[in-house]
């Protein structure tokens, strides 16, 4: 991972919360964050490579 800056449209602050889904609708995430992200990062890496096979 390399830093770079902010770039134009950046959210700056979040105040992301999930206590409503759990409370309306019982959600309970199944992984953690940082597993749920690795898994999307090598999900992207496999789908990149393969398309980049087709060419």
């Amino acid at each position: 991972m390399r830093y770079i800056e902010k770039q134009k449209g950046d959210i700056l602050h979040t105040f992301a919360d999930i206590s409503k889904a759990k409370r309306l609708l019982n959600y309970q995430p199944k992984v953690e964050l940082r597993e749920g992200l690795e898994k999307e990062v090598a999900w992207l890496k496999e789908k990149v490579t393969n398309s980049c096979l087709l060419m």
